[in-house]
């Protein structure tokens, strides 16, 4: 890697570190180092921090704070548009989705030394994993797809606060959009975490790929002479993929069990928002006439985007880490196809099989479902059916409009 890309790469983690820190979601203290002389030093350190943890606390005051103020306002506030159901809907959301918010940030409180832990194992693993005559082990973030992700989702923020000036609902968006932001911004951080794995799991694969054409070493004090076509030294090649490829699945579980409960509250929190949403645009369209000309539809369309844009990232990047997984089998069979001759190989090798079916790493929300891209599509029954059963009661300010 090149000082330049060092330098574009350590920038863009520490303002992701900074932000997510603003949020509650990063209380740890990361400390980054100069490109390390050794090849098996990580440049970035975790550490605990009692200062995050305080800051945290301090946060959940403040939101705390923010809806007990806000609701009572928004419960005396009248507008002819704005009917006893949707202001119940909203209310209810309030609460919900700044509950959720602050149950986020105190557990990322609470599993700090867990997060700090998986951290530094993820940094040591990603500098002494390597295949020589080919690069390291690289997360397949880039410095781009990173950009992209960032700008779509401030587009959206900046998008609803700009809208909310406009309407009568300014104070409803403004107390629920820092807790949709928060919610959003974990599974956005969720999202790039399985995708820096996603890339560990593609750099084994190509090892396996090159087994019998390069040098692989893991750990550090691995060596392997340069013969690489003794059966022999094949063998230990395998050996050492599957020692790597152990420790990315006991760091992909932990992450999945620290996840899974916060993802659980924030998908349900997303549904009802899309539904409540959804609603309001339709609900919108019966009174003005109008989907796509006014203020009130385009921020009920920038709110969808918001809570939705992060749960098709986490359900798209689970689905590719799948693909990931699932192909290391695949490669392992075509290897034994053309170095199943020796015996040692053939051991080898199934052993790993049996590895494989026996290690398993499943993304879910607390174990109900799959963070798949099966999520999306039972999102989009439970909107659709939620809709019909809200339309067939639409409220009466509506109806006599």
């Amino acid at each position: 890697m090149s000082s330049a890309s060092f330098k574009i790469n350590l920038l863009t983690f520490r303002v992701t570190q900074k932000v997510l820190l603003l949020m509650g979601l990063a209380p740890y203290t990361v400390t980054i180092e100069a490109p390390p002389a050794k090849e098996s030093a990580s440049p970035i350190k975790f550490s605990f921090s009692k200062r995050g943890c305080v800051y945290n606390i301090a946060l959940v005051i403040l939101i705390i704070i923010t809806v007990i103020t806000f609701v009572p306002e928004i419960l005396q506030f009248e507008h002819p548009n704005y009917g006893p159901v949707v202001k119940c809907i909203d209310i209810t959301l309030i609460i919900i989705g700044n509950t959720i918010a602050v149950t986020t940030i105190l557990i990322c409180c609470n599993y700090q030394q867990n997060i700090v832990d998986i951290g530094n194992q993820l940094g040591e693993f990603h500098q002494k994993f390597q295949v020589k005559s080919s690069q390291k082990c690289k997360s397949e973030l880039t410095n781009c797809e990173y950009s992209v992700i960032v700008f779509i989702f401030s587009l959206f923020s900046i998008g609803l606060v700009i809208a909310s000036f406009f309407l009568y609902q300014s104070l409803v968006i403004l107390s629920s959009l820092p807790c949709a932001i928060i919610s959003a911004s974990f599974i956005v951080k969720y999202s790039l975490i399985i995708k820096i794995l996603k890339g560990m799991m593609k750099s084994m694969n190509e090892a396996i790929c090159q087994m019998d054409k390069c040098l692989i070493v893991f750990p550090e004090d691995s060596f392997f002479p340069e013969n690489i076509g003794n059966p022999r030294l094949i063998v230990r090649n395998l050996a050492a993929v599957r020692q790597a490829r152990a420790v990315v699945c006991k760091i992909s579980c932990q992450i999945a069990d620290i996840h899974g409960l916060p993802s659980l509250s924030i998908i349900f929190y997303a549904c009802c928002g899309c539904v409540s949403a959804v609603y309001f645009l339709i609900t919108n369209f019966m009174i003005q006439q109008r989907l796509f000309l006014n203020v009130a539809s385009m921020t009920g369309i920038l709110w969808i985007l918001l809570i939705m844009y992060p749960i098709v990232l986490l359900s798209e990047t689970v689905k590719r880490f799948n693909a990931e997984m699932e192909r290391t089998a695949g490669l392992i069979y075509d290897f034994r196809g053309t170095r199943g001759l020796n015996k040692d190989i053939i051991y080898e090798l199934n052993d790993f099989a049996v590895e494989l079916l026996h290690r398993k790493v499943v993304f879910s929300a607390y174990g109900f479902f799959p963070l798949d891209c099966t999520l999306l599509y039972s999102i989009f029954g439970m909107v659709v059916t939620y809709l019909i059963i809200l339309l067939q009661y639409k409220p009466l300010d509506v109806s006599t409009h």
